[in-house]
């Protein structure tokens, strides 16, 4: 089990308001009854003050400059700094862009950037495995490791923002968790910062479920890419439609959407030149419906010789 899955309890102190927290001096009891790390773990967890505290110390510094990552000089483009705006001020937040555009390191900043600021408890990365959620079962390990393959790359940047070991400890003391989809149904997600990735690949049914599942003081952010689609029976995402919908002026106050351009690319540059030629896009005669695939498949197996005895 996800340490940190228990529901969170009813009996909530803290004030109200996004921003407002609960303090930096929450015990670990407290944190405990909250939904966080069980006191049964065997090795001793850190206490929310200390993941805090940890994460401040860790996190590189960004005041709307540049910020160093590894061997990195980080200096964000105009999209890139509205995502941690957005995050900062808005319930729920919708980045779309292509690879490599910075989708992951400023969503998952702002979200290291809200715990070191004491203004959640918890991170909880999540995103659509393109197999039914019910094949998770049959992938060998814990939920966790089941699950590491489809959220690595926001786990990856986490390690790059603060480090391998910290990024550990977090998640043994259930501020860093892991949620699939299928256990989101009767959660509600109190002071914590939900990262949900590839969006373009969540059916309609997965955005909606997650979309009620907000409560008091969190921040959820949905990425993806609307030009990338891995469901290929589907013609248009229910990411592009939820952008859409919420686009109406009257969700200004609480939903933000941030388009990256595909200028914003730092990946390799035959990546970034593949993209301005459109290069990078589906081949349709190639990718088609997964039942045309299948069929496919089929014949040419049913063609093919029967091995020798």
């Amino acid at each position: 089990m996800v340490q940190g899955q228990a529901q969170q309890g009813s009996r909530d102190t803290r004030s109200t308001g996004k921003g407002n927290g609960r303090g930096k001096g929450q015990t670990q009891d407290q944190f405990n009854e909250a939904g966080g790390a069980s006191n049964d773990n065997a090795n001793r967890t850190m206490t929310i003050a200390e993941a805090q505290a940890a994460v401040e110390r860790a996190l590189p510094s960004f005041d709307g400059g540049s910020f160093k990552l590894g061997r990195e000089d980080i200096t964000p483009t105009q999209a890139q700094k509205k995502i941690r705006h957005e995050a900062q001020h808005k319930d729920f937040l919708f980045v779309n862009g292509k690879a490599g555009t910075g989708k992951t390191l400023f969503s998952t900043y702002s979200a290291l950037e809200a715990l070191a600021q004491g203004k959640i408890d918890r991170i909880c990365l999540a995103t659509p495995a393109v197999t039914a959620d019910e094949e998770i079962g049959f992938l060998p390990g814990d939920l966790n490791e089941k699950m590491m393959p489809h959220v690595r790359p926001m786990v990856e940047t986490i390690d790059e923002l603060i480090g391998k070991p910290l990024r550990e400890r977090l998640m043994q003391a259930g501020v860093l968790e892991i949620a699939p989809h299928a256990f989101n149904r009767g959660r509600t997600y109190k002071y914590t910062f939900y990262l949900l990735d590839e969006c373009q690949n969540a059916s309609a049914r997965q955005l909606r479920t997650s979309f009620t599942r907000i409560g008091k003081g969190s921040t959820f952010i949905y990425m993806g890419d609307d030009a990338q689609n891995d469901r290929t029976d589907q013609k248009r995402t229910a990411f592009t439609a939820y952008m859409e919908r919420f686009s109406n002026p009257v969700y200004d106050r609480e939903i933000g959407l941030v388009q990256i351009p595909k200028t914003d690319c730092k990946r390799h540059p035959l990546i970034l030149k593949m993209m301005e030629r459109g290069d990078d896009l589906p081949i349709p005669e190639l990718e088609g419906h997964k039942e045309q695939a299948n069929t496919a498949g089929q014949a040419i197996r049913e063609a093919a010789p029967a091995p020798k005895p």
